[in-house]
């Protein structure tokens, strides 16, 4: 963003802007507060709110200056509105497109990091060395949130309160269930190393199954994209002589230029879908 809700403190008096998008769309609370911890969420709504705005009235006088009054003012009505309302829907979606790509990358990581945990218990280390040095090991951000556990520790909590304290922070599913355990194994004296061993095995699982699916998706959008760059491109085009040929009118190259362009586009958004469904180990 040009202005960061953090750095700018006028936001402040647009907050009453960010907690009507928050009574409206309260679901972006929670993604919010993960992605940002030390911003409120209203305040990075507020920064949305005046982003988009800065964003749609720019690209307004930019076309102005270019065209001046030769276009009618409706038109740039309606670019600002739709400027407006695209930025607006944009910053909305990534905050949950981001703590999505943040759960995978943590369940991708979080393999590694139980199976450091599972080497070092066996080995007779106790778990708060074991914390320190998963922490310190290069397993992204499922480490990150290993070195906010040590950090709670050292500042006085013990071992199950600052592990429930990081948890309300945490975006993987996976995650969350190995420290609840954790908790719940340190409270009642089980087994970790054991605990930890059905977890890594049940997040083996669930790769393998992701990538079992990617795989077929994969097969089935492959089949997608040559029907899109090949056969519906040539039916079409027969199709649209035979009819041309029937009212009357001309094939011309426009024609013949929608229909590749209209190919290509959907292509376009096919590999952005294999793109994005890709599985939390290919990342």
């Amino acid at each position: 963003m040009i202005f960061d809700a953090s750095k700018h403190r006028f936001l402040r008096r647009l907050e009453i802007f960010g907690r009507f998008i928050l009574f409206l769309l309260p679901f972006l609370k929670h993604d919010i507060a993960i992605l940002y911890p030390d911003i409120k969420p209203s305040l990075y709504m507020a920064s949305v709110f005046f982003n988009s705005l800065f964003f749609s009235c720019f690209f307004v006088i930019l076309v102005f200056s270019i065209f001046g009054y030769s276009l009618p003012s409706l038109l740039y009505l309606i670019s600002f509105i739709y400027i407006f309302v695209f930025s607006l829907a944009f910053y909305i979606i990534y905050p949950k497109a981001k703590s999505i790509d943040i759960k995978k990358e943590t369940d991708r990581d979080l393999g590694f990091l139980l199976k450091d945990l599972l080497i070092q218990l066996k080995s007779g280390i106790n778990l708060y060395d074991a914390l320190i040095s998963a922490g310190n090991a290069n397993y992204g951000i499922a480490s990150q949130k290993i070195k906010d556990v040590v950090k709670k520790i050292n500042q006085g909590y013990n071992e199950r309160v600052a592990l429930q304290e990081i948890i309300t922070t945490i975006k993987s599913d996976f995650m969350k269930t190995t420290l609840w355990r954790i908790v719940s194994s340190l409270r009642t004296g089980g087994n970790i190393g054991y605990l930890l061993n059905e977890i890594s095995g049940t997040l083996k699982n669930y790769h393998e199954e992701e990538m079992r699916r990617y795989i077929e998706i994969t097969n089935i959008a492959l089949i997608g994209f040559l029907l899109l760059g090949c056969v519906l491109p040539s039916i079409a085009i027969i199709s649209s002589i035979v009819i041309f040929s029937v009212l009357g009118l001309d094939f011309s190259s426009n024609t013949l230029f929608s229909i590749f362009g209209f190919s290509f586009v959907l292509q376009v958004f096919l590999i952005g879908y294999i793109h994005t469904s890709r599985p939390s180990l290919m990342r």
